[in-house]
């Protein structure tokens, strides 16, 4: 391996994802030829092998990544189709959903998308009103599907529908849901196939909002309001177009609602990273012209901080991109991927290095198509390098998101008034992995001064890399007890936090918010008489004010510090 990145040491660093001139790292065209894309979906058993659907030309599949598509309508009265599922086991079972009009509703193969079988038995709606605006297999069990039902003209009667029995029989499932049944998206934990969402539109007879998420998790049984921190009023007209749950994180949920006019308020794109249970606008750099519709979103692979959507308006269309979570975006457009695209799907390869594609579907027939973009893969990247002070102990602590040929990592250290580094341990690689791995260090009685530590990656070819350089103190320890203030303060995500004991005790350091729940423990356990510096990551909190408490043995002592993020 020739390059080793940090994408954070200690706190976030924002790294943009840049792109070049060399059909890595930028946009091109795979297809223009299959009209309109309205839903795409990659067989994960066989991601070389990938389904598209429109409104123009029904049904096509790839099984080499789009050197070739071939259309699969056969048995699809008419061709409108504009949302496409399968099971991730059971790869040949596929169901479709078409446009509301004359024989639409749901569809289904079991021969990877050959012949197609109409299956609405049980789906109580108007006729001409069955428009099927998402679907959703389960992982394992391809006789288990939910939709939703909405025409977008006419209010729905019950909206959410789900089979047991391979869609010979669809039930609404409705138990929870308020008064507005028009759904526009679904979404399901990646480790738990019964916790469920759901994202509304709005009442049509009444032209008055707001929309809701629901969850949901026992397979859609029960539902209960999910809302908290999205637009309330009535007034407020932001269809929810699109739901994803992180595969890295399954606390880390996303939601895509549509930007209005007045009197409409809010919109936008909105973060969850408590599994729903709060949301936070995190629009920063995207448009907020009235109009601005994200009509699709996805979240990369190993990551629950890097988001992409797809938008539909005015003006900046086309795909935008986050690297930090949602705090600022960037147009992520480029290549063949033009800002005046409309973009209704995006989907991430699992496989190699996560390549994107993205659905175009703008105004008519031959605006339409599939491009790509597939980044570089990065060697090791790490996200995390960080350290904790525990008296003449150094903690030193790393993440790495995917690792290719890696060897292990050399600890070094050196004297902050010294230029000469020491090797003081190695710890061993994982090889090549795409999994998220975790590694620790301890380095031991360490004297009083100031240290710079960092790692050396090595590959099995002999090739290395250093990482970037963190900062600790060894303090001497006091006669009395201190906590210190923390530090940063403000700070955005992370701070330290240090403190002294003159005589070993049990220490137990908490973190509370302002109406005093215990948000995290960060100590509680027997330390010897030393100073101590430890990190705080707030990456899950929301802005506002906070405390910390130590007790060490009858010493005790609360301070105030400030999330501003």
């Amino acid at each position: 391996m020739k390059k080793f990145f940090n994408i954070l040491f200690l706190v976030l660093i924002l790294t943009p994802l840049i792109y070049s001139q060399d059909g890595i790292d930028i946009w091109t065209t795979n297809t223009t030829s299959i009209g309109r894309v309205y839903g795409m979906v990659i067989d994960e058993l066989n991601p070389s092998t990938m389904y598209a659907c429109g409104l123009d030309l029904g049904v096509w599949k790839t099984t080499n990544n789009g050197a070739n598509w071939q259309t699969f309508n056969e048995g699809l009265t008419t061709i409108q189709v504009q949302t496409i599922a399968l099971c991730k086991n059971s790869s040949q079972v596929l169901y479709a959903g078409k446009a509301p009009g004359a024989n639409d509703g749901v569809y289904k193969s079991t021969d990877g998308g050959t012949l197609w079988t109409r299956i609405v038995n049980g789906i109580a709606e108007p006729v001409g009103t069955l428009g099927v605006q998402a679907l959703m297999v389960h992982p394992t069990n391809p006789n288990i599907a939910w939709c939703t039902i909405f025409s977008g003209t006419a209010d729905a009667v019950n909206g959410l529908y789900k089979t047991t029995d391979g869609g010979a029989n669809w039930f609404p499932i409705t138990n929870g849901i308020g008064t507005i049944k028009n759904f526009l998206s679904l979404a399901m934990s990646p480790t738990d196939p019964n916790t469920i969402y759901a994202g509304s539109s709005f009442q049509v007879a009444t032209s008055t909002g707001p929309s809701a998420i629901y969850k949901s998790t026992d397979g859609g049984a029960n539902w209960i309001l999910s809302s908290t921190g999205l637009p309330t009023a009535t007034t407020d007209i932001n269809p929810i177009r699109t739901l994803q749950v992180s595969t890295a994180n399954p606390n880390v949920v996303t939601a895509g609602l549509f930007i209005n006019p007045a009197p409409s308020t809010g919109g936008g794109f909105y973060v969850s990273t408590n599994a729903g249970a709060n949301w936070t606008r995190k629009h920063n750099g995207l448009p907020v012209d009235a109009g601005t519709l994200i009509r699709s979103s996805t979240i990369r692979p190993l990551f629950d901080n890097q988001f992409f959507v797809g938008l539909d308006g005015t003006d900046s269309l086309g795909v935008w991109a986050t690297t930090d979570g949602g705090d600022n975006w960037f147009d992520f457009n480029g290549g063949t991927m033009l800002n005046t695209y409309v973009v209704r799907a995006l989907v991430f390869s699992p496989a190699g290095n996560h390549t994107l594609y993205a659905g175009r579907a703008s105004t008519t027939a031959n605006l339409g198509g599939v491009y790509e973009f597939t980044f570089s893969f990065v060697p090791v990247e790490l996200v995390s390098f960080s350290a904790d002070v525990f008296g003449g102990e150094v903690n030193l602590s790393w993440i790495t998101a995917t690792e290719l040929n890696n060897y292990g990592f050399q600890v070094e250290r050196r004297n902050a008034e010294s230029e000469a580094w020491s090797n003081i341990g190695f710890v061993n690689g994982r090889g090549s992995t795409t999994e998220t791995q975790y590694y620790s260090y301890t380095d031991n009685s360490v004297p009083i001064g100031k240290y710079i530590y960092r790692l050396k990656q090595l590959d099995f070819s002999g090739s290395f890399e250093y990482s970037n350089e963190i900062e600790v103190t060894i303090l001497e320890a006091l006669n009395d007890f201190t906590l210190n203030q923390n530090y940063p303060n403000p700070f955005n995500p992370s701070t330290r936090i240090s403190f002294s004991i003159p005589q070993n005790s049990f220490v137990t350091i908490t973190i509370f918010d302002v109406l005093g729940n215990e948000i995290e423990t960060l100590i509680n356990r027997e330390l010897s008489a030393g100073s101590y510096d430890i990190e705080f990551a707030a990456k899950n909190l929301t802005s506002g004010v906070y405390f910390y408490n130590i007790t060490a043995g009858e010493f005790t002592k609360t301070m105030k510090m400030i999330l501003s993020k």
